[in-house]
């Protein structure tokens, strides 16, 4: 009769670490998902910086001013990147939906650079006419141009790991392990998009088709980023509600083995009062 009571408090545990369980399933599912994500993007910013420098050596007209300024515009936008979101993100915002947007900032971006180069590579011209000087002031004027360009979506990118490092970090109890993680597969997916780049698009599709394959890349990420959150949140409501009523039930458990518990008290103080005193 005694063991029916602890019993009963046994299935009340195994009903609350239930829905826990399921709640860690599906964050580790998450963090997949964002994970893959973030390896394709650290592919599509190394395809980037292969194809724009490549695009740019028909700009400058010599490949170490080329490299320079692509090499210039990605630290200093990685570093503005990090500095300027990763506040932003502290203080308010969704990482998920901002990374969304990021994502989709930079695939837009990319797919009118080549228009925008055009115009920087007219009003080079308009500059080298109007100003006979040397051949390094001009392309420091080109190099002023260039960068001014390539630091807007360079920016862009450099933001995405701060947020989406404040999404995971919320969600796992090792701060170090998380970030290495996420800095370790972003740096993964940059070292298949340099050379995929280098030895295979430029090749096979020309430049203009890898920088649409890395635009594609960021804005079907958005795209799926968007849909998952949709999806994620229409899912999460059902799922309070049922742990709702787990806990209802749980509640209307616990009573009647508090009453049970109670009466076990009961009996054993007559079994005191009855026993011989000596």
């Amino acid at each position: 009769m005694l063991a029916y009571p602890r019993f009963l408090n046994f299935l009340i545990a195994r009903a609350e670490t239930a829905p826990v369980v399921r709640g860690v399933a599906q964050r580790r599912g998450i963090n997949v998902i964002v994970l893959t994500l973030l390896f394709f993007s650290g592919a599509s910013g190394l395809i980037y910086e292969v194809v724009w420098n490549r695009m740019l050596a028909l700009v400058f007209g010599a490949t170490v001013f080329a490299t320079s300024t692509v090499l210039t515009a990605f630290m200093a936008g990685m570093a503005l990147g990090s500095f300027y979101f990763g506040r932003f993100i502290d203080r308010r915002g969704d990482p998920v939906k901002v990374y969304a947007f990021l994502q989709a900032g930079i695939g837009v971006f990319v797919l009118i650079l080549p228009f925008v180069l055009d115009g920087v590579e007219a009003i080079y011209v308009e500059v080298h006419r109007s100003l006979h000087t040397s051949f390094y002031m001009l392309s420091f004027v080109k190099f002023l141009l260039c960068f001014a360009v390539l630091i807007i979506p360079t920016t862009l990118m450099g933001g995405t790991l701060p947020v989406i490092s404040k999404f995971l970090a919320n969600r796992m109890n090792r701060l170090g392990w998380s970030i290495g993680l996420l800095y370790a597969v972003n740096t993964f997916g940059a070292v298949l998009g340099c050379f995929a780049a280098g030895f295979i698009l430029i090749r096979g599709i020309g430049v203009s088709g890898s920088v649409y394959l890395a635009a594609a890349i960021n804005i079907l990420i958005a795209l799926g980023i968007f849909l998952f959150t949709r999806h994620s949140t229409s899912d999460t409501r059902p799922s309070t509600d049922s742990e709702h009523d787990i806990q209802h039930q749980v509640s209307s458990i616990q009573y009647p083995a508090s009453s049970i518990q109670h009466q076990a008290s009961s009996i054993q103080y007559p079994a005191y009062g009855t026993w011989p005193s000596g």
